[in-house]
């Protein structure tokens, strides 16, 4: 902590320091949030972060990408073959078998993994982007009150404000976030990989068993995928959300549950398996 600035000890031909108004290595607008001390460059594919951008957006609970780790981030970035998320779409087989100690076998196995991550859900891609303060929680509430990243990027912060969960941090952070031409122009590219692709409209309703209730769905279920689950207490009536809370009514349980299973035991919420859940379904 600094308590105090010594004028005596100062040399008489030093400069005065000026905060840059443009990031130095990518010429992005500087950003400071009011009440923070830090500021920062706004700007996700500047060179400076680009590293931990990378592996942030290849993580396993973003776009979930197996193989793309630390050493080999440092090999792409080294052979200047990514210079954002986009590029690693862009890459191809003949380039990455000419890696230090990286074959053919390997090569095809990480562009699989990539074009498999276009099928995360729109709550993965959001979180993937690492917006600041967009946390995986976030993210799912910005899913699901959005069916398409522009309807998100155009929206105002008193919009975005509006929405239970989201505060005016969050909402002014993806505010700036998207007032950033090269973060615009990113999520355009990443679009054109098929990316961020609108959601489906919901099915009619095939029934109404379950309207009015509440659902959050937990660990890994052997006869639906999570998209699945959901989409079957939607058509039923129900909803999904993405914590337990007192408001809660049941909790699908599958294998490897994480903290959701404690928190629904706390406040007292009934918990189904697998099997459960298919009866209430029927």
């Amino acid at each position: 902590k600094v308590v105090k600035v010594i004028e005596t000890k100062r040399p008489p031909n030093a400069r005065k320091f000026v905060m840059p108004e443009k990031c130095p290595v990518c010429g992005a607008k500087i950003i400071r949030p009011e009440g923070e001390a830090v500021s920062r460059c706004p700007n996700l594919s500047c060179p400076a972060k680009l590293r931990e951008s990378l592996l942030h957006f290849a993580g396993r609970r973003a776009m979930n990408i197996e193989g793309l780790g630390v050493k080999l981030v440092d090999q792409l970035l080294e052979k200047k073959m990514v210079h954002d998320y986009a590029s690693l779409y862009e890459m191809k087989l003949e380039e990455l078998v000419e890696l230090d100690r990286f074959g053919q076998k390997s090569a095809e196995n990480l562009l699989r993994e990539i074009e498999n991550s276009k099928q995360r859900p729109l709550d993965q891609q959001i979180f993937a982007l690492g917006v600041r303060y967009t946390g995986e929680h976030v993210a799912a509430i910005l899913a699901e009150h959005y069916s398409n990243i522009d309807d998100i990027a155009n929206a105002k912060v008193e919009e975005l404000q509006a929405i239970p969960g989201i505060g005016e941090r969050i909402a002014t952070s993806i505010g700036e976030f998207f007032a950033v031409p090269q973060n615009r122009k990113l999520v355009e590219r990443l679009k054109e990989h098929n990316l961020f692709r609108p959601k489906v409209k919901k099915q009619k309703l095939v029934s109404s068993t379950l309207s009015g209730k509440t659902f959050v769905i937990t660990g890994t279920l052997e006869k639906f995928s999570r998209d699945e689950a959901k989409e079957e207490i939607e058509k039923r009536g129900g909803k999904v959300t993405s914590s337990v809370s007192k408001s809660t009514d049941y909790l699908v349980c599958g294998e490897s549950p994480g903290s959701k299973l404690d928190n629904a035991k706390k406040f007292g919420v009934p918990v189904l398996d697998e099997t459960e859940f298919v009866k209430i379904l029927s």
